[in-house]
């Protein structure tokens, strides 16, 4: 009996998570950085370049400011700095060294990453800029 009490009481706290969760990607609060985090992107669109969703995504942790996701061939992370409404910057990256045939496309997808300065969030669509063009497009999952 004992059990079942906290086997409810964690999955009344865990809908609670997913609930205010979604609320936070609803909203397109662009003033707090916690609407960016713990959420998936999948790019959709990089450097005018229709990519097919959920392939290449990343997701930003809270915890320690970490970043992480699968890029065309190869898992990566790194640290991510958000300041303001409208910065970010991704630094400290390392990825595996698999080889694939989009290869190419990796490597300058990992360096568009490393030159992003700022970002619009708006709905469920993040654009990443760097010097305000819009190098690459994410859906929100």
């Amino acid at each position: 009996m004992k059990n079942s009490f906290f086997f409810v009481l964690f999955i009344i706290v865990l809908a609670g998570c997913s609930v205010s969760k979604k609320t936070s990607l609803e909203s397109g609060n662009k003033t707090s950085t916690n609407v960016l985090t713990e959420i998936k992107f999948s790019l959709i669109l990089f450097d005018g370049k229709e990519i097919d969703s959920g392939r290449v995504y990343f997701t930003l942790s809270s915890a320690e400011n970490r970043f992480f996701g699968r890029g065309f061939c190869n898992s990566f992370n790194g640290q991510y700095f958000l300041k303001g409404s409208d910065t970010i910057k991704f630094n400290n990256m390392v990825s595996t060294k698999m080889a694939c045939p989009e290869l190419d496309a990796e490597n300058e997808f990992f360096s568009m990453l490393k030159q992003i300065d700022s970002y619009r969030f708006e709905g469920k669509t993040l654009l990443l800029k760097s010097s305000d063009n819009v190098r690459a497009v994410f859906s929100a999952e």
